[in-house]
C-alpha cells in the first residue's frame, strides 16, 4: 500500500465520532485538548500518555495516540494502541479500519482483512473498507473477490475514482475490455487532469483495436503531461498501424528515453 494513501486515510480518522460512552476527568480533559490541539507528535504522546494515566480505559485517547505513533513511524505502539481502543470499545468501526490499514502496511493480511471485514459488519456503509478489501484481493489475484468489494465500495461511494480505476485494470487483466472501458471512463470524469487515466484507456482502445479512439486518449494524456514517454510511443505504434505518420511520436519517445520503435522504424 502506499504510504501517502495510509497517511491521509489515517488522518482523516481523528474525530470524536461514536466513542461518545468514554468519560474523562477535569485533568484528563486538560491533557487530551493539550494534545489534540498541538501538530507535534511527540507532545501529543506525551500527554495523551498523561491522560492515559488518569483515565487509562478511554478509547477515544487511545485511539487518537495511535494515529500520532503512526506519523512518528511506530507501527507497533500504533496498533497496540488501536487494539487497546477496541478493547475498550468494540463497536467503533473506525479503529477497526484504522487497525486494518496498519497491518496492511505491515504485510500482515489476513488480519487486515479481519479488520476491514470487522468495521464493515460495523457498518454496512464503509466504502472505504470495501476498497482496501478490495485492494488486498486484488494483490492476492483473488479477482472475483476484488471485483465484488470494489463494487460494493462503489454502489455505497459512486465518487472513488480510484475504486473505478483499479476495478477497470482487473477487467482488463480478465480480457473483459468493455467493462475495464466503463470503469475508465467514470474514473476520468471523476479525476479529468489524471493523465494516466487517458493511457490506461487509450491502452485498452488499441488492444481493442480501435486506433483512432486510442489516439485519442493518448493525445489526451499528452496534453495534460508533455513528457509522459508511454503516451507519445503508444500513439506512435497506433498511427503506424494506422499507415499514418508516427516518426514524430517516437522521436519524442526517444529523447524521453524510450528508442526502440524509432531506431526500428525511422532510421
Amino acid at each position: 500500500m502506499k504510504k501517502l494513501l495510509l497517511l491521509f486515510s489515517l488522518c482523516v480518522l481523528l474525530s470524536f465520532d461514536n466513542l461518545s460512552q468514554d468519560t474523562l476527568s477535569t485533568v484528563a480533559k486538560e491533557y487530551f485538548y493539550k494534545a489534540f490541539n498541538s501538530p507535534d507528535y511527540n507532545y501529543q504522546i506525551i500527554n495523551y500518555t498523561k491522560c492515559l494515566e488518569i483515565n487509562p480505559r478511554n478509547a477515544k485517547t487511545h485511539y487518537n495516540r495511535a494515529l500520532a505513533y503512526y506519523n512518528l513511524g511506530n507501527k507497533k505502539l500504533a496498533i497496540d494502541d488501536f487494539t487497546k481502543s477496541i478493547e475498550i470499545n468494540p463497536h467503533h468501526a473506525k479503529s477497526y479500519y484504522a487497525r486494518g490499514l496498519l497491518f496492511c502496511d505491515s504485510g500482515e493480511v489476513n488480519k487486515s482483512i479481519d479488520d476491514y471485514s470487522n468495521a464493515i459488519k460495523l457498518n454496512p456503509k464503509y466504502a472505504l473498507a470495501y476498497y482496501q478489501k478490495g485492494n488486498i484481493y486484488r494483490d492476492l489475484k483473488n479477482y472475483k473477490l476484488a471485483i465484488e468489494n470494489y463494487s460494493n465500495s462503489i454502489s455505497i461511494d459512486n465518487k472513488n475514482s480510484s475504486a473505478y480505476n483499479n476495478r477497470a485494470k482487473i477487467y482488463k487483466k480478465l480480457k473483459m475490455y468493455n467493462l475495464a472501458i466503463e470503469d475508465f471512463s467514470k474514473s476520468i470524469a471523476l479525476s479529468p487532469n489524471e493523465a494516466y487515466l487517458y493511457t490506461s484507456r487509450g491502452n485498452v482502445y488499441y488492444i481493442m483495436g480501435d486506433y483512432n479512439l486510442a489516439i485519442k486518449d493518448y493525445s489526451s494524456a499528452i496534453q495534460i503531461n508533455p513528457n509522459l514517454t508511454s503516451a507519445y510511443y503508444n500513439r506512435g505504434s497506433a498511427k503506424w498501424l494506422l499507415e499514418l505518420e508516427a516518426c514524430d511520436d517516437f522521436k519524442k519517445a526517444c529523447n524521453l528515453g524510450e528508442c526502440k520503435r524509432y531506431y526500428t522504424f525511422c532510421r
